[in-house]
């Protein structure tokens, strides 16, 4: 199977995906650098044609990834499978949700599970781990931010204990470094959202402490959860936060 390595520009998908790259490059290293400085994250984007008769045009940037793309050929197809013989989607019933924003959801869903099953088989116990984002359509393809991350202070990381899950069944955090990938996917979702992703010419990366702040807060949902608590309503990061920059002996606390 051919591949399309994006760049050159005769290969591009959309107009500024170096550009957007670039920027969900910066916006990594600032945030896992302030983590872990031998994270050393890396950003490529995969690009999967939408029609499972086009796999022969699957896209990777940069073009020395090292990441084979054969493996992703039948992903679309594999994802769409499942999503056919899944049980009825939760709240179908639901007057706020489409029919049309529960088959994307689903299928986003499908698709980034797929495409981390393959990142997974194919990392095995190598020195790096990648991550799936959230795919998004861009044109005739879904896109996903794929983020590498080193695997031995990946595994070294304080964790809680993982494969806890909002009544909603999104999954809850186990370590502040899983929350700030939580958090980098939005980042990049919201980026690939915009007309014309990475067109911006003030496009600039969240301030990496504010990214910080907000994976802190998703990270307290998990003992909030544990102890029975609505996350929304135990406050529990804001509580420790304000508690933290209260003066002591004279001394103020570090927020």
């Amino acid at each position: 199977m051919n591949s399309t390595l994006l760049p050159p520009a005769s290969a591009t998908i959309w107009a500024h995906q170096t550009r957007y790259r670039n920027v969900a490059q910066t916006i990594a290293e600032g945030l896992f650098n302030a983590l872990d400085d031998d994270l050393r994250p890396y950003v490529l984007l995969l690009a999967l044609p939408a029609e499972p008769d086009r796999a022969e045009t699957i896209g990777l940037e940069p073009a020395d990834a090292a990441l084979p793309v054969a493996p992703f050929a039948e992903a679309v197809a594999r994802s769409r499978a499942a999503q056919r013989a899944a049980p009825p989607w939760p709240y179908a019933e639901r007057d706020d949700v489409s029919p049309e924003m529960l088959r994307r959801k689903h299928e986003s869903i499908g698709l980034r599970t797929v495409a981390q099953d393959i990142l997974d088989a194919l990392d095995g116990s190598g020195p790096y781990q990648h991550y799936a984002g959230w795919p998004m359509r861009i044109g005739g393809y879904f896109v996903l931010t794929v983020l590498r991350l080193r695997r031995q202070p990946l595994r070294a990381y304080p964790s809680l204990r993982p494969h806890r899950f909002y009544t909603d069944g999104r999954p809850l955090a186990p370590s502040l470094l899983v929350a700030a990938m939580f958090r980098f996917n939005e980042e990049c979702v919201k980026l690939l959202a915009d007309a014309e992703p990475g067109a911006g010419v003030l496009t600039r990366p969240r301030d990496t402490d504010e990214l910080l702040r907000g994976a802190g807060q998703l990270l307290l949902d998990t003992p909030a959860q544990a102890l029975g608590l609505a996350p929304g309503a135990a406050q529990l990061f804001t509580t420790l936060n304000t508690i933290s920059s209260l003066r002591y002996e004279g001394a103020a606390g570090v927020g």
